[in-house]
């Protein structure tokens, strides 16, 4: 029958909580020296520039995560009662007193006198929390000096060289260039980011966001400045690719080039028509050709959404070209025209549009204009109706990519002045304080200043203004 020990019981119930404090401050000492080393190693590597993308916060995760394993590791370590009472004992100076009435206890017979007076022995002996607390002493060991040691060693090694008493006169300008241009960066990209989540434009957020990125770094000091502009370079002609493949600029035909197409063939087909024998009618039409804002109330609501159309790709503005287009959608959805010489009329139109349209940014759109066309000269008006909504649908999307184009401009423009500024010498900003001078595209805020250029769809395309 088992014997109960209950103060022995007790004591080794403390012992137990000071031997896995004494176990978590060994061990943890061990790993955060070990974290210290590796952290010195990362910070040699980051100082020859074959680590040079991690920023410095990353030194302290090495001490850490060792502190960390060290602790856990010894205080998910199994401990058992029998080991606690012979480190114990030994302290105590109890010769084998806990052990051995520990290990009697479960099968003791309690009427063996021997029995009875060894376990009665430990009992007595079962010491108080103070004479525990003496021999057991939550003191660190000395590998926790050796620890700290190290990680203050690394520590001055990052901190030193990032203070100007150490630095060369060459050394501070340079660091204060990389640090003012990441501090421009970061501002323009926070406005990029900002208004391009309000436009939804995906592209440009991701611009900005790199742009975010190495404006982050470069504000850090954790770049030299040639590295700084190495990559600044880098991530202009990222930029420059990417704003090639938005803005189209592999398409052989503007769409100013398409504005001048389209009103040829609206000409030809008004010349055709006067010639057709119906010199009054054609005489409004033609004005109203070679003068929209004179058109008067004959023109039919349609034509003058053509026309609107015609000059909106002239001048290249998408926008107003999807709104003429979705225009003519609801018109045609609403049976207009109504009649079939009407409908041939501006079947003839889109399929002229559908023609100029080809080889441009917005060549996507052409397809369901050819589609209306052929809708319209059968006199399908819903679908001809669906054909000019999917077309103005295209022509949004395209206008969302050449915004974006323009975002990839934006972003380019700005890493060009922060390598220019970069390469300047001296570290004085320009008279408008924060590193902008009258020179810059962009103002404290980060938003772009406005100029007197007018910008056009082909500015969007790499080396536009």
């Amino acid at each position: 029958m088992a014997v109960q020990l209950p103060a022995l019981s007790q004591t080794l119930s403390r012992a137990t909580r000071r031997v896995r404090a004494l176990q978590a401050l060994g061990h943890g000492a061990t790993g955060l020296l070990v974290g210290a080393l590796f952290a010195g190693v990362l910070l040699v590597l980051m100082r020859t520039r074959v680590l040079e993308n991690l920023p410095a916060e990353t030194l302290a995760l090495p001490p850490l995560l060792g502190l960390l394993a060290g602790a856990l590791f010894a205080l998910l370590r199994p401990l058992s009662a029998l080991d606690v009472a012979r480190l114990t004992e030994q302290r105590l100076d109890l010769k084998e007193r806990f052990s051995t009435a520990l290990a009697l206890a479960p099968t003791a017979d309690a009427e063996n006198p021997l029995v009875a007076r060894q376990i009665a022995d430990a009992e007595a002996h079962a010491v108080r929390g103070r004479e525990l607390s003496a021999a057991l002493p939550l003191t660190p060991p000395k590998r926790a000096w050796a620890a700290l040691a190290a990680l203050l060693a690394v520590f001055l090694a990052w901190f030193l060289p990032t203070l100007p008493y150490f630095q060369s006169p060459r050394e501070r300008t340079e660091r204060a260039q990389v640090k003012r241009e990441g501090e421009r960066l970061v501002r323009v990209a926070k406005t990029m980011e900002r208004d391009a989540q309000a436009r939804k434009l995906a592209q440009t957020q991701v611009a900005a966001k790199k742009l975010a990125k190495l404006g982050e770094q470069m504000k850090r000091n954790s770049l030299t400045k040639q590295k700084a502009m190495m990559k600044a370079a880098k991530l202009t002609q990222e930029m420059k690719q990417a704003q090639q493949a938005l803005a189209g600029a592999n398409s052989p035909k503007s769409l100013q080039a398409a504005g001048r197409e389209m009103q040829k063939a609206m000409a030809a087909a008004q010349a055709a028509q006067k010639e057709s024998g119906k010199p009054g009618q054609n005489a409004n039409a033609e004005g109203a050709a070679k003068n929209p804002k004179n058109a008067g109330a004959k023109t039919p609501p349609q034509q003058q959404a053509v026309q609107k159309a015609q000059q909106a790709l002239a001048g290249a503005d998408m926008q107003s070209l999807a709104e003429q287009l979705n225009r003519l959608s609801q018109m045609a959805e609403q049976g207009q025209p109504g009649d079939k010489a009407g409908q041939k009329k501006l079947g003839e139109q889109m399929s002229a549009l559908s023609k100029a349209l080809k080889g441009t940014p917005l060549d996507k759109a052409s397809d369901p204009l050819e589609k209306a066309a052929e809708a319209l000269q059968r006199g399908d008006m819903q679908e001809a109706a669906k054909q000019l909504a999917e077309a103005a649908k295209r022509v949004q999307e395209a206008e969302k990519k050449s915004q974006d184009a323009q975002g990839m401009q934006q972003a380019q423009q700005a890493l060009a002045e922060g390598q220019q500024g970069m390469s300047q010498e001296g570290e004085t900003p320009g008279d408008g304080g924060e590193g902008e001078s009258e020179n810059d595209a962009f103002g404290k805020d980060g938003k772009a200043k406005e100029h007197d250029h007018q910008h056009s769809a082909d500015c969007t395309k790499p080396g536009g203004t």
